[in-house]
């Protein structure tokens, strides 16, 4: 049964997602999903990502839409870190705090030769 639907904005697509709580909203869970622009999978070109955050209602039953962050790659995994976000974006691992208007970047590690898909 579909509880939500959100209509993301034309040739962006969903590319990971994962429910978590913030340390500094605990109280609160919130679903993040990155979604890459015009992603071309082979050869591999893209015009950016973004990270979506919603705000999870009524035991899960809605999806409130809280901001989107714009990133310069396409996350392709995050999982919830000592009550932050870690995120793979392109081949940069970084860490997120929730914030009123987009998620704020607390630290990066560029030192991967490889794209983190998981």
């Amino acid at each position: 049964e579909t509880k939500f639907i959100y209509e993301f904005e034309q040739n962006e697509s969903a590319v990971c997602l994962s429910l978590m709580r913030f340390d500094t909203r605990p109280a609160d869970t919130f679903l993040l999903v990155g979604v890459a622009r015009d992603l071309v999978l082979s050869p591999r070109s893209h015009l950016g990502g973004m990270i979506y955050c919603f705000l999870v209602l009524d035991n899960g039953e809605r999806l409130h839409f809280i901001h989107r962050t714009v990133v310069d790659e396409v996350p392709t995994a995050i999982y919830p870190f000592l009550g932050r976000a870690l995120i793979g974006v392109g081949s940069s691992l970084r860490i997120y705090e929730i914030g009123k208007k987009k998620l704020l970047k607390k630290c990066e590690n560029k030192k991967f030769n490889i794209f983190i898909l998981k």
